[in-house]
């Protein structure tokens, strides 16, 4: 999850699959009854080269689960360069439906904060940004999800079908937006691990391709063939990571998760 839009590097840190190989998608029954615990960091690669990282969290909590995500990229790609570190918090109930959320992102130099809840008529979303305050009432004609979680939401239906359409926040442009995923697939790696490959609409004319196991962590997402990649990021030492956020993490210093969103966060709120 993870690309030249913030929703994607988190989206960077959503995306999950698996089964048998098909030329259509039939599951006999739901792959994923709840979303893989734990925390998890993915690399962002542009061209071959890091380019960025996210990082996920999911936490049980009554009634529903946490979803933290946070993360930094700067990227270039044909010309356009894009600066940007976020952190979010979602609280969401047993079946992934959004139920309240507040972000923070610096985007270029410019900081935004978020906050939101749902109503019986749409999301209700306060956005703080350049010292002044707004309200607006995005309307809602279907269930709504959290963008980071989008991919594991095929797995977890009781119908399955060829392809899925699904809303979401989009918390950067402040917009309810559709996605439809489908081409989804059980294959084998070389190793004989089984995986879940499918694709999704995110972004328009590329391909965006999404690996995942069966116990919905990511393996692979892929925008527009393999320009821009993510991919688990092996071991608990995040050091690698931490100069996207920190200019004085020496090579050898140990960075663990919750260092890495501390950074995180100070550095959008500098």
């Amino acid at each position: 999850m993870v690309l030249v839009k913030i929703p994607v590097i988190k989206a960077a840190l959503s995306a999950f699959f698996l089964f048998t190989l098909l030329s259509a998608t039939v599951f006999a029954e739901p792959l994923l009854t709840t979303p893989p615990l734990g925390e998890k960091c993915f690399a962002i690669l542009t061209n071959d080269e890091k380019s960025g990282f996210a990082c996920q969290k999911i936490s049980s909590v009554q009634n529903g689960y946490l979803v933290e995500s946070f993360g930094s990229t700067n990227m270039k790609i044909m010309g356009f360069t894009r600066e940007a570190v976020f952190y979010e918090q979602y609280n969401v109930d047993l079946s992934l439906k959004l139920q309240s959320f507040r972000t923070d992102q610096r985007i270029k130099g410019k900081l935004a904060r978020l906050s939101g809840e749902m109503q019986n008529n749409g999301l209700l979303v306060l956005h703080k940004a350049n010292g002044k305050e707004t309200q607006k009432l995005l309307t809602v004609d279907s269930d709504l999800f959290p963008a980071p979680l989008l991919n594991l939401l095929p797995l977890m239906q009781a119908e399955k079908l060829d392809e899925y359409q699904f809303q979401f926040f989009d918390p950067e442009d402040l917009k309810i937006k559709n996605v439809e995923v489908s081409d989804i697939n059980e294959e084998t790696d070389e190793d004989g691990q089984q995986f879940i490959n499918m694709e999704n609409d995110l972004y328009p004319f590329v391909s965006n391709e999404i690996r995942i196991d069966k116990q919905g962590n990511t393996l692979l997402e892929s925008v527009r063939d393999g320009l821009v990649v993510t991919v688990p990021f092996a071991g608990e030492n995040f050091t690698q990571l931490a100069g996207f956020v920190a200019d004085d993490v020496a090579d050898d210093e140990p960075v663990s998760f919750g260092y890495l969103k501390c950074m995180t966060r100070l550095k959008i709120l500098k």
